[in-house]
């Protein structure tokens, strides 16, 4: 979820979503994602959307699988995510664990299990709040690739890439195939 969420940051939408403020930083492996965007949906709406955990290959043709798992001893919601990711011709299949918390209404926090993912680190917030009938995001994710990124063309490429997965998700979540 938390690379799936990070795709969804790097597009400007026409259509049914605006995003009104992104930034977007890179320190050594780790990206960092601030953003907030506007989605013509009601509130409870995208929540539903967002935390419908089987079904996340709904948002995107690049989501192969997605399920929740059984808690963990916290009593956290454990999701599994396996994203297919293609940078120009290379592909790779990224296998993702999260820890899925609620620390205040309208607040998503989901914390990469590193041991059982390929992402090194990784931690995503969202907060949604009404604003008329549709719904504003605020989102802020760091992550880290656990894997190489082709030091030629990783950064460059994966930007590129990630801007047209992003319209696709986002558009995604407005239509819910």
């Amino acid at each position: 979820m938390i690379l799936l969420l990070a795709i969804l940051l790097l597009a400007r939408g026409a259509g049914g979503y605006e995003i009104r403020t992104l930034e977007t930083s890179r320190a050594d492996k780790r990206f960092s994602i601030v953003m907030t965007a506007v989605i013509n949906l009601p509130i409870d709406e995208v929540h539903r959307r967002l935390t419908d955990f089987n079904q996340l290959t709904r948002l995107s043709p690049y989501v192969e699988e997605s399920r929740q798992l059984e808690p963990d001893e916290a009593g956290d919601i454990i999701v599994y995510t396996r994203i297919r990711a293609c940078v120009i011709f290379i592909c790779k299949t990224v296998r993702i664990f999260e820890a899925i918390t609620y620390p205040e209404k309208n607040r998503i926090v989901a914390t990469v299990i590193p041991a059982r993912s390929e992402l090194a680190y990784g931690q995503s917030s969202w907060t949604l709040s009404p604003q008329g009938n549709s719904t504003l995001l605020e989102y802020e994710s760091q992550l880290e690739p656990g894997f190489d990124m082709f030091p030629l063309i990783g950064p460059a490429a994966a930007r590129y890439s990630l801007k047209k997965q992003a319209k696709q998700f986002l558009e995604g979540l407005e239509e819910y195939r």
